[in-house]
């Protein structure tokens, strides 16, 4: 969180927020009092259109590698004999 004051336009680091990394996305809420101190809440999100992938593709005849494009992100199914789809570890699982 960074915040400039009255006579520079030169940011300030407040406080490093360290995100979850089980997300694809946050909502951040920034709350500023009447003192004019900022607080904030983040809340990650799991979109259930990523989440659902393996269990989809286990629906299908197909055992060839998935990879699915979501805004700036890409996650990668692969087939697991024995197993199914799985999201694929090395790329990040499912949040990436």
């Amino acid at each position: 969180m960074t915040a400039t004051d009255g006579g520079s336009l030169e940011p300030k680091i407040l406080q490093r927020i360290d995100l979850p990394k089980e997300a694809h996305r946050f909502a951040v809420t920034l709350f500023i009092d009447e003192e004019g101190f900022a607080s904030y809440k983040i809340e990650p999100k799991i979109l259930d259109e990523i989440s659902c992938i393996p269990e989809a593709l286990n629906k299908t005849s197909l055992q060839i590698p998935f990879i699915s494009f979501f805004d700036s992100s890409t996650v990668i199914c692969a087939y697991k004999e024995g197993k199914g789809y799985q999201f694929l570890d090395s790329w990040g699982g499912k949040f990436i």
